[in-house]
């Protein structure tokens, strides 16, 4: 199969199922605007606020979807131009381990160009191989599985600790001839660039945005928060993460320091167009 015709396939295949939510929270008990600070004790500024969280929710939602869109895009076109499959064989020993190598070390050049950090190829039995040798990497065999039985093309994990840096984990199964997954190319993509998208949305006076993966906490305000701390751990926002993982979206009030009212909805439409 030529390279654009694996592109097109990949492109045309099912959406990537990302456990990713959007929370946007704004603080009751300071207020958001003199009007609503008035209007507290009434259904109508519970209702106004829903309606101005809804909105926002809304645009960040698709401005994170297209941003990742943007980031896994050049990974998923260099596996579809470039046959990696052919380095892969059934019983990878030392000579082939280093023709491996070599052949990241290619993706490195070319996808360092694109702003990734670092190109990895984890092989069927979890050994991962970088253009330096053979590596560990700590990302959970939930998602690699899902990669290599071939349910998934792509998907990204979030945060992955490298060299003291969080990033992306963007993972696209690599296919051979016969469509089978033989192994999977693996780009760690800087969060700056997240979390500063996270970090310039605000509304009102008090409001402000969230990004969890799962209940993790991956993108805030508060960066002591990033890669720290999970709403499923924490006795005040223990019933919020339950919720957060039960439904596609919601919206209600809870109280963590202070009183939240929260709308959240997750991201279910990273798709390439």
């Amino acid at each position: 199969m030529h390279g654009g015709d694996r592109l097109l396939k990949i492109l045309k295949s099912k959406r990537t199922d990302l456990i990713i939510a959007i929370v946007i929270s704004s603080i009751l008990s300071l207020g958001i605007v003199i009007l609503i600070a008035h209007l507290l004790a009434n259904s109508v500024a519970i209702h106004l606020i829903s309606r101005i969280q809804t909105t926002v929710v809304e645009k960040i939602t698709s401005d994170i979807e297209k941003y990742l869109e943007q980031i896994v895009r050049p990974l998923v076109k260099y596996t579809a131009d470039n046959d990696l499959s052919i380095y892969i064989k059934g019983a990878m020993d030392e000579l082939s381990i280093r023709l491996l190598q070599w052949e990241v070390a290619n993706a490195n050049n070319a996808l360092r160009l694109e702003g990734y950090l670092e190109i990895f190829i984890m092989l069927k039995d979890n050994r991962v191989v970088s253009e330096d040798g053979l590596v560990k990497m700590s990302i959970p065999t939930k998602i690699t599985e899902m990669i290599f039985s071939g349910e998934k093309e792509h998907d990204i994990y979030m945060l992955y600790e490298y060299k003291g840096k969080k990033s992306i984990a963007v993972l696209v199964g690599i296919k051979g001839p016969d469509g089978e997954t033989k192994a999977i190319l693996i780009g760690l993509y800087p969060a700056d660039d997240l979390q500063k998208l996270i970090v310039q949305t605000k509304f009102g006076k008090s409001g402000y945005v969230g990004l969890l993966y799962g209940t993790l906490t991956v993108a805030h305000p508060m960066e002591e928060y990033v890669g720290n701390f999970d709403l499923a751990n924490n006795r005040w926002t223990k019933s919020f993460a339950e919720m957060i993982m039960k439904y596609e979206k919601g919206e209600g009030i809870y109280t963590f320091q202070v009183k939240n009212s929260q709308h959240f909805a997750k991201l279910r439409n990273i798709i390439l167009r």
